[in-house]
């Protein structure tokens, strides 16, 4: 189960970003829905990250600006 308070730290943020990514893809703004956090917040200081070091992938690879873009792990 995820719990995050007002001042959880980056860490835990990215493994609930990763708990919830490895349910199935989800955008930026269900997520900052579900973690309670700024949508641009979010991709701004982990979404991006994460997706570069490969912690997640786009589900439309190919087009990283796609209206519906979502993340997720690869597992």
């Amino acid at each position: 189960m995820i719990s995050l308070q007002k001042r959880s730290s980056n860490n835990q943020i990215k493994l609930a970003i990763k708990e919830l990514c490895s349910l199935g893809p989800l955008q930026p703004s269900h997520l900052s829905r579900i973690l309670n956090r700024d949508s641009r917040y979010l991709r701004d200081y982990f979404l991006s990250k994460m997706e570069k070091e490969g912690e997640l992938v786009y589900q439309y690879p190919d087009q990283p600006a796609h209206p519906k873009q979502a993340y997720k792990t690869l597992r």
